[in-house]
């Protein structure tokens, strides 16, 4: 889910699993948005510090 949709669909997310935010550029900080915003909200949420570009191209 797109951390612009995060805050209007958080609601669709379960409770009861961790939800892991990622990026798909080295540079991207948007994961660290998303943490926080589920953090504050109750969620159990973790950051992946993998560039999942990176990580689909390997398996190509």
């Amino acid at each position: 889910m797109p951390l612009a949709e995060l805050k209007s669909r958080i609601a669709e997310l379960p409770k009861d699993k961790p939800i892991i935010a990622y990026c798909r550029g080295p540079f991207c900080l948007m994961s660290d948005d998303a943490v926080k915003l589920l953090r504050s909200q109750g969620f159990e949420a973790l950051q992946l510090h993998e560039d999942m570009a990176e990580r689909e191209a390997e398996k190509a």
